[in-house]
């Protein structure tokens, strides 16, 4: 059950279509299409990178496990360095 009052096709069509208005007032912006699963995969990396414990993470964006949650995650070369660097 969900406690969002607008479904998810309605929410990524609205999405969509406010990056289409984006695109068209500021082409220098260079925006990609962008819907719901964008905004997942980005705040997902933002927590794993600020070290937020991937169960608060499963809870606030309702996975079961950390093997689906996992898809959406894209650690960047300097996140990885820097993590690398933690060993000395």
């Amino acid at each position: 059950m969900t406690t969002l009052k607008i479904t998810n096709q309605a929410y990524n069509k609205e999405l969509k279509e406010m990056f289409n208005l984006i695109r068209a007032e500021k082409p220098e912006l260079k925006f990609g299409v962008y819907g719901t699963h964008s905004g997942r995969d980005t705040f997902i990396t933002m927590c794993v990178q600020a070290g937020v414990d991937w169960k608060s993470i499963l809870g606030w964006v309702g996975q079961s496990s950390y093997a689906i949650m996992d898809r959406y995650i894209d650690l960047n070369d300097r996140y990885q360095v820097e993590q690398m660097e933690k060993l000395h």
